[in-house]
């Protein structure tokens, strides 16, 4: 599952990566490129198995929402398309099927497990208040 996470992960930040240079070309927000560059790092030390990994995606997420935040406000419905896939792709680096949780015993994986789960949290927390807020 890891490589099949990781290959994901790369082909999702290379299109946002490059998708993100050409708006920044025309003129657009930066978002999406540091965004892209954060799905690649997350790949990177994933196929590492390296525990930053969850912590660069519980800053995507971070990152996300507030950007997502700013741009739209609390609408649900321009809210939700923002943070979707990367919730559902947080959701999966969380679970805890992955060996590399069970494999290194000095805890980092679970406080990067922490770290994503509070980060997705919020992120939750803030999509039903817009659920149910009418801006």
């Amino acid at each position: 599952m890891n490589i099949a996470l990781t290959i994901v992960l790369t082909l999702i930040g290379a299109a946002v990566t490059v998708g993100g240079v050409w708006l920044i070309a025309l003129g657009g927000s930066w978002y999406y490129l540091v965004a892209g560059l954060a799905f690649l790092a997350t790949a990177w030390t994933l196929r590492r198995s390296q525990p930053a990994a969850l912590y660069i995606y519980a800053l995507l997420v971070l990152g996300s929402l507030v950007w997502a935040v700013y741009e739209v406000g609390f609408d649900w419905w321009q809210l939700a398309p923002r943070g979707g896939l990367i919730v559902v792709l947080g959701l999966l680096l969380f679970l805890p099927w992955r060996r590399d949780y069970a494999r290194v015993p000095d805890g980092n994986w679970r406080a990067g497990r922490w770290t994503l789960a509070a980060s997705l949290a919020l992120t939750v927390l803030a999509a039903l208040y817009s659920l149910f807020n009418d801006p």
